[in-house]
């Protein structure tokens, strides 16, 4: 069964550097093998599924959007249920910190 990800792109589309255009990036997710390819707005950010690991999954987007843009793209890959978990949990610590009048570390 395929894992969903969430994909993190550093450095992208920020005052006007290192652009690429998020149907570029769909597409190219899709051609490494993805499927349900989404990205959000010019962020950077594409959730995916894939059947490949995470640390080869990491070494083969980054190698194919360098060879794409001519740069170097750090990619943060994290499961996408692992993401949304550690989100929650931290809004559920920080609420139930300020109903108990303490402040979240």
């Amino acid at each position: 069964m395929a894992t969903s990800y969430a994909a993190l792109l550093r450095g992208i589309n920020v005052g006007g550097n290192r652009k690429i255009h998020m149907a570029d990036l769909r597409d190219l997710f899709a051609e490494a093998g993805c499927g349900d390819v989404a990205s959000y707005i010019q962020s950077g950010n594409v959730v995916f599924t894939h059947d490949a690991g995470e640390a080869e999954l990491t070494a083969e987007l980054e190698r194919r959007i360098t060879d794409a843009t001519g740069f170097e793209v750090p990619v943060m890959l994290r499961e996408l249920f692992e993401h949304v978990q550690q989100r929650a949990s931290r809004r559920c610590r920080d609420r139930c910190a300020a109903v108990v009048g303490v402040r979240a570390a």
